[in-house]
């Protein structure tokens, strides 16, 4: 069910879902924020959607999806079950950089990694997106130099499945721009 503009993800909205879903979910499981909702929680800006973006990893995904479902549902939210990788290929190590936001019952709540979320909204583009991470790097929650080596790593698989809806050298002259953007921003930053 989706719900009306009215209601948007908040970080305390956030924390009512983790405990209302701790409570009606109590198996050992991982939950990733991701999207809009790891900027909306750090508190780093407002959110314009009522969607709350998820990755789970648990033993019983059925039951666990389920419970989330009822629990958005409950503080009128829509769930989206989708992470960076479903727009661009991230990095292998991308749950070794997750960081840890706390335990929720048996559910221990992480930030999904920021360089996936960059080149996730890199590759997505909006002004939105491109304004979220300028927000990452002017926060120090990844370094340009972050970014350079995950998009190295990743860049060898696009093109291929299931990338093969991305033009290497399309994305090669976007991140280009997008980064000369970054760059003159951070100079302009550091002026101030």
């Amino acid at each position: 069910m989706r719900y009306t503009s009215a209601y948007v993800i908040s970080r305390e909205n956030i924390e009512q879902f983790l405990h209302i879903l701790a409570r009606q979910f109590q198996q050992p499981s991982n939950l990733y924020l991701t999207g809009n909702a790891v900027l909306v929680h750090m508190g780093l800006r407002a959110s314009t959607t009522n969607i709350l973006q998820l990755v789970v990893e648990t033993a019983d995904e059925a039951s666990m999806v389920a419970q989330i479902q009822r629990s958005a549902e409950a503080l009128h939210l829509t769930v989206e079950f989708t992470s960076p990788e479903d727009f661009v290929p991230i990095p292998w190590n991308w749950q070794d950089q997750a960081r840890y936001v706390g335990p929720y019952g048996y559910i221990d709540v992480f930030y999904f990694d920021f360089v996936s979320l960059a080149l996730g909204k890199m590759a997505q583009g909006s002004e939105l997106d491109l304004h979220d991470v300028w927000l990452l790097l002017q926060h120090k929650l990844l370094t340009l130099h972050d970014l350079d080596d995950a998009y190295l790593e990743v860049q060898p698989r696009m093109g291929r499945k299931p990338y093969d809806h991305i033009q290497p050298q399309q994305f090669a002259g976007r991140y280009a721009q997008i980064r000369k953007w970054l760059v003159k921003n951070l100079e302009m930053a550091s002026q101030q």
